[in-house]
């Protein structure tokens, strides 16, 4: 297994203990104002993008990791304070990172908000199905395929080798 695959099957992993603990920690938060749970998630989802940033690997300056999944979160279940809390943190820890694909990082992080928000604002009239959270997964995966699009090739291309078995 190559390094790229270990690093995202440690960042799922990492993804997988985030959601048990948010599901932990829900009986408590259950109580709290619709605001308060929203910081808390922002905080909790903040952490994990954080966390998968700072664990993943790095390919020439561009980071490859899931931060993605806790951004959308955030912003799909915790709607305008869970995105800015876990957009703004997510993008400071990544120009603290810096390199080459800094820039085109936080795009990706801008858009992954967009979309969250925009999921949230399309179901927020009526109960979230299993339909709506994978409809996320996808408009996710496709909006993130744009910042393909301005990665120089020959990383693009050093990228596809690294995930090669």
């Amino acid at each position: 297994m190559t390094d790229i695959w270990r690093s995202l099957l440690a960042n799922l992993a990492l993804v997988s203990i985030l959601v048990v603990a948010w599901d932990l920690v829900a009986d408590f938060t259950g109580r709290l104002s619709r605001r308060r749970r929203s910081l808390i998630l922002g905080v909790v989802m903040c952490a994990g993008a954080i966390i998968s940033m700072a664990t993943a690997l790095s390919v020439a300056g561009f980071i490859v990791d899931l931060r993605a999944a806790f951004i959308a979160a955030a912003a799909f279940f915790g709607g305008w304070p869970a995105m800015i809390i876990a957009t703004a943190g997510s993008i400071a820890y990544r120009i603290h990172l810096g390199g080459q694909g800094a820039s085109i990082g936080i795009v990706g992080i801008l858009i992954t908000a967009v979309v969250g928000i925009a999921w949230h604002h399309i179901v927020a009239a009526r109960t979230r199905t299993i339909f709506d959270i994978f409809g996320l997964g996808v408009s996710v995966a496709l909006a993130g395929l744009i910042t393909l699009l301005v990665i120089p090739p020959q990383v693009v291309a050093g990228m596809v080798q690294l995930s090669t078995f």
